[in-house]
């Protein structure tokens, strides 16, 4: 048995995506292992220690606001916050006083934005067993929005030469694709370190029966789980299925969408127009199992590079086939076996596999059975188990 220290800037309850739903499973796991798994997060205001099935510490960190609402924040109040989140010592001092406390054998770092990116640094001089895990983007793109067709500025570049200093070169590097594994690389990240590609783990289902959908049925129904922001290319999927469904009158399609965000008005707007749109609102995790279940298929219309979305993994938990943009690593999950791939902001593309699933209702059936396939390697304890592995050669 190892004392294991988790170190990520959002922890259950609170979260803003599916990386937080990623560190929350590793830490299950690691604990149904066997392991004693500590937790260091932050929250709103204070400190404080919570124990249970693992120890967690949760402190605010220094710096003009707390990371779960930057969403509120000034363009010029997050410019300065960011400043200080790259340049302060305050929250490494506060993760070194944890340290010495609990002294873990290993220390696995997941997203740090808004904790404090002198923490591995920190790290470094503890000379601990560091194991970074890549979830997005965002040491080179502080937002994590990175549109398929943008280009890097002077800025971008800067902030990735602060992030490369202060990140060096962990033990061990896991990244959920290819694709971010080599985004990094070709900027010079982490070049000492270990690197593996491990998908990220999904919490296994249990299968649900499913009829058989006849050939002559022609209506499809999707779901959309997640935050209702111009990123996610939500207002875009309602505007593809639209003009599918202008094009073939017989085309009948139905969108579930659970999510909420900056354009949860916008976009109850253009649904209260289309009968064929139900709005959800935000759902609690626990209770999206009935929409998964109900799906034909979920659909995934990113406008910008994705890392590895759990909404993706989740899907493939409850066997339902996946329709999503070619972006980022995308393709490394969504294959002919598992699912559909389309352009980026192509509504004719989005429109023309719709158009084939309708055509070949069979194709879906076919794809679950692969999915099931897929899920093989993706269990919790399967991923825990490779992970410590590659630790224990370190």
């Amino acid at each position: 048995m190892m004392k294991i220290m988790l170190i990520t800037n959002l922890f259950a309850p609170h979260a803003r995506g599916g990386a937080e739903r990623v560190v929350e499973t590793i830490a299950d796991a690691l604990v149904d292992c066997g392991h004693e798994v500590v937790v260091v997060t932050t929250q709103r205001d204070g400190i404080g220690i919570e124990m249970g099935k693992y120890k967690i510490y949760r402190f605010h960190p220094w710096n003009l606001f707390w990371y779960g609402d930057i969403d509120m924040q000034p363009l010029w109040k997050r410019a300065i916050w960011r400043l200080v989140d790259l340049y302060s010592y305050a929250s490494a001092k506060h993760v070194a006083s944890i340290m010495f406390k609990e002294y873990p054998q290993i220390v696995m770092t997941h997203n740090l934005v808004g904790m404090g990116y002198r923490i591995p640094e920190m790290l470094r001089r503890f000379r601990a067993r560091h194991i970074h895990t890549l979830h997005d983007v965002q040491l080179i793109v502080p937002s994590g929005q990175l549109a398929h067709h943008a280009r890097q500025t002077i800025f971008h570049q800067l902030y990735a030469w602060i992030c490369r200093r202060r990140f060096g070169s962990p033990r061990l590097v896991v990244s959920p694709s290819q694709w971010l594994l080599d985004f990094y690389g070709a900027r010079n990240f982490f070049p000492r370190s270990k690197k593996i590609v491990f998908h990220n783990p999904i919490v296994q289902i249990k299968p649900v029966a499913r009829s058989e959908k006849p050939e002559a049925r022609s209506d499809l129904r999707l779901l959309y789980v997640g935050q209702l922001e111009e990123h996610k290319g939500v207002l875009f999927l309602i505007e593809a299925i639209k003009k599918c469904r202008m094009q073939n009158a017989e085309c009948k399609i139905s969108l579930d969408i659970a999510g909420s965000g900056s354009q949860l008005e916008q976009v109850q707007h253009v649904a209260n127009k289309e009968p064929w749109i139900t709005m959800h609102g935000a759902v609690v995790h626990d209770k999206l199992d009935v929409f998964y279940e109900n799906a034909d298929a979920v659909v995934v219309p990113s406008l910008v590079h994705e890392n590895q979305p759990t909404v993706i993994l989740e899907a493939f938990a409850y066997d339902v086939p996946v329709i999503a943009s070619s972006v980022g690593g995308i393709p490394e999950l969504v294959d002919e076996k598992t699912g559909f791939l389309f352009g980026a902001g192509d509504a004719d593309s989005l429109c023309a596999v719709l158009t084939r699933i309708m055509q070949e209702p069979k194709m879906l059936s076919e794809m679950r059975r692969g999915i099931v396939e897929r899920k093989l390697g993706l269990s919790p304890a399967a991923y825990v188990e490779q992970l410590l592995h590659h630790i224990q050669e370190l």
